[in-house]
This record gives C-alpha cells, sequence and structure tokens, in this order.
C-alpha cells in the first residue's frame, strides 16, 4: 500500500522542491546570530541555493561552494528567470515561481550584494506589472527589509 504511494510523493515533494529549498535557504540565513556563525549559515544558505540554481540533485553541505558551483548556479537562475518572466507575461504564477525568484534575489543578496537582490525582484515585477508601482524600488526594498527582519 505504501509502495504505490510513494512515487506520488517523491512527485509531489520535485513539484514543490523551490519552495522547500528557499525555506531552508531562509532558515539558516536566520540561523545566523554571529560573526562566526553568520558565515557558516550564509555558506550553507548559499550552498543550497548553488544547487537549486544550477539544477543538480542536492547534495548535503560539507564545505562553501566553489566559485564554478556560483557561477554555475547564477547562470541557472538566469535562465529560470527567463522562463518564469514568460510565463508570468502570460498571467501564469504559482508559487514555485515566485519562490524560484525569492531565491535568486536571496542567491543575489548572499554573493554580491542587496542591490542585486533588489534588481531582480524590481525586474521581474516591473515585467509583470508595468506602470502599476511609480516609485518600485522603493517598494521593493521594503518588501526585502521586511522579509529580513521579521
Amino acid at each position: 500500500m505504501l509502495s504505490s504511494w510513494f512515487p506520488l510523493l517523491l512527485q509531489e515533494l520535485q513539484d514543490n522542491s523551490p519552495l522547500l529549498y528557499l525555506w531552508y535557504a531562509e532558515s539558516e540565513v536566520a540561523n545566523s546570530s554571529g560573526s562566526s556563525r553568520e558565515t557558516e549559515s550564509s555558506s550553507r544558505a548559499m550552498h543550497i541555493l548553488c544547487y537549486l540554481g544550477s539544477g543538480l540533485a542536492y547534495v548535503p553541505y560539507t564545505s562553501q561552494p566553489s566559485s564554478m558551483q556560483i557561477l554555475r548556479a547564477r547562470q541557472g537562475f538566469r535562465e529560470k528567470l527567463k522562463k518564469i518572466q514568460s510565463l508570468w507575461s502570460h498571467g501564469v504564477t504559482d508559487d514555485q515561481s515566485a519562490a524560484l525568484v525569492c531565491s535568486a534575489a536571496v542567491f543575489e543578496e548572499l554573493t554580491n550584494d542587496l542591490s542585486g537582490a533588489v534588481e531582480i525582484l524590481e525586474h521581474m515585477f516591473s515585467s509583470v506589472l508595468p506602470g502599476y508601482f511609480p516609485d518600485l524600488h522603493s517598494w521593493v526594498l521594503l518588501l526585502i527589509l521586511m522579509l529580513v527582519y521579521t
């Protein structure tokens, strides 16, 4: 009986994997409270997001991601964001695509800086909601600050 449900459970987990990766990365970032733990937690979050971005099967954390892994993840996120942007422009949205956009923004913040994360969110929102927010940059920054500090 259980064996008949197992493939369905695996498919459900795979369908929700962007959300799971995002939540895992966010919990690692939230876990950073001191200077030495911040580096370890940030490294774990980058590790998680590298696997989501690159599309590789997840491997448990052993060390900080290499520059090649980060590069592959950045390129993977770019490709995924282009596909999502196309879907969103046709009105197709879901939790997984939103989680991928947020994951790309968190990844950019961890590997570069906050302005890179804001740029990703601005680009994605402006393509879907053109003209809705005259000062989109302020709205996106407020959204990020709310997510980071709550």
